[in-house]
């Protein structure tokens, strides 16, 4: 089955149904993600849950049936991440809205991730859950950020610290942890990243 080939079977908006093809889905889920980048009103974020999840679920199948054919990594990589914070008892955006005030910009899904995860490893070693003496600097170290005033400001915000210290072993932390570090850099989201980029912006009048 190429990638043009329709075969997911899924209903229409006009109650009947439509068969869409691989790269139909690997369209939709760019286009659902896309909703989540601006301020949007509940029902387009509704709306875009669910075609992300159909999308999902398509690709899934479409793998099942052509081995050879794998969803994309960053598909797998939202998968895994969504999962690690349900475990934590973290509701993603794309599980649950969290509507933002009009002007701001959503947080991307992988960096809201990687910061909970990290928050909650603090946490746990603050608790004595986790044998750290200093997770501040052990987050520092594997997310490559260079001030801990980073790390400290995120473990001061409710958005992530949601995390049921008692429902995870230590060693659920530290494998959440070790996730978030992989995930983090990559949204190019680390401290030094932005410093380099801030670095590289041309100044006004010159």
């Amino acid at each position: 089955m190429d990638d043009d080939t329709p075969f997911f079977e899924t209903g229409s908006q006009d109650g009947g149904t439509v068969r869409l093809s691989r790269n139909d889905l690997l369209e939709g889920l760019a286009d659902a993600e896309a909703v989540f980048s601006k301020p949007c009103s509940e029902d387009l974020a509704r709306e875009a849950r669910r075609k992300w999840w159909l999308c999902a679920a398509g690709l899934l199948i479409h793998h099942d049936d052509n081995p050879s054919r794998p969803p994309p990594s960053g598909l797998m990589s939202d998968l895994i991440r969504i999962s690690v914070e349900l475990a934590n008892g973290i509701l993603p955006p794309l599980v649950v809205s969290q509507p933002l005030a009009k002007g701001r910009r959503a947080e991307p899904m992988h960096l809201y991730g990687a910061k909970s995860s990290a928050v909650a490893y603090v946490r746990a070693a603050l608790a004595g859950i986790v044998d750290d003496p200093d997770p501040v600097g052990t987050v520092c170290e594997r997310f490559k950020i260079s001030e801990r005033r980073t790390v400290q400001r995120w473990t001061k915000n409710a958005r992530y610290t949601k995390t049921d210290l008692g429902a995870i072993t230590a060693e659920q932390f530290v494998s959440d942890l070790n996730v978030a570090a992989e995930v983090y850099p990559t949204v190019g989201a680390s401290h030094e990243a932005i410093r380099a980029r801030n670095t590289k912006r041309p100044r006004r009048g010159k």
